[in-house]
């Protein structure tokens, strides 16, 4: 590995001692000599590749994007711009009921709403509808498994069963959970075991 690594590198000198010196802030480390030119004959090994990257990378100069935190940048940026966005189905049903007022201005309230969800199902009515339509127990367990992974306490023999009949098991669990459930687990997750 660490010749396919440095095969690139042909263009470098084979003697460091021809290289421009460092700055004075950072003479070179005996070690770190030997190591490289050893590496560049083509003698170093795995882990000697990956010391002498700890050394550089302990050697690199620090700079102020090393203190940016990318990840937490990008979840408030998503969740902004998940703010801003708006309610799509909200306002395609609120189009949709305006269009049967001006159709049957004396159309029943009972009788709009049937016509609205019929033609812009509600998701979440529909999550829970599809939820009410499993047996009761099956949700349970469900619930259970789901807390169980979530805690980390999911007997690895029920989790490998569950991934062996459906690879992604807790995602698509979490997606058939309406919201209410879902509140419910990470209540469940986050509270502390008896």
């Amino acid at each position: 590995m660490a010749c396919l690594f440095l095969t690139g590198l042909s263009e470098l000198p084979t003697d460091l001692r021809k290289v421009s010196p460092p700055g004075p802030e950072q003479p070179v480390d005996p070690r770190l000599r030997a190591m490289l030119e050893q590496m560049l004959r083509g003698g170093g090994s795995e882990e000697d590749l990956r010391r002498l990257a700890r050394e550089l990378s302990d050697r690199r100069p620090r700079s102020p994007l090393d203190e940016l935190d990318f990840k937490r940048m990008a979840r408030e940026s998503a969740g902004r711009l998940k703010m801003q966005m708006p309610d799509i189905n909200a306002m395609a049903r609120d189009m949709v009921r305006n269009l049967i007022f001006q159709a049957q201005p004396d159309i029943s309230m009972q009788e709009l709403e049937q016509l609205v969800d019929h033609y812009v199902p509600d998701e979440k009515r529909r999550q829970a509808a599809r939820e009410q339509a499993l047996p009761r127990d099956l949700l349970e367990n469900m619930i259970r498994q789901f807390v169980a992974y979530g805690r980390g306490t999911l007997p690895t023999s029920e989790e490998a069963e569950l991934r062996a009949a459906m690879p992604d098991w807790p995602q698509k669990y979490w997606d058939y959970f309406s919201e209410p459930t879902r509140r419910l687990v990470r209540e469940l997750i986050n509270e502390p075991e008896r």
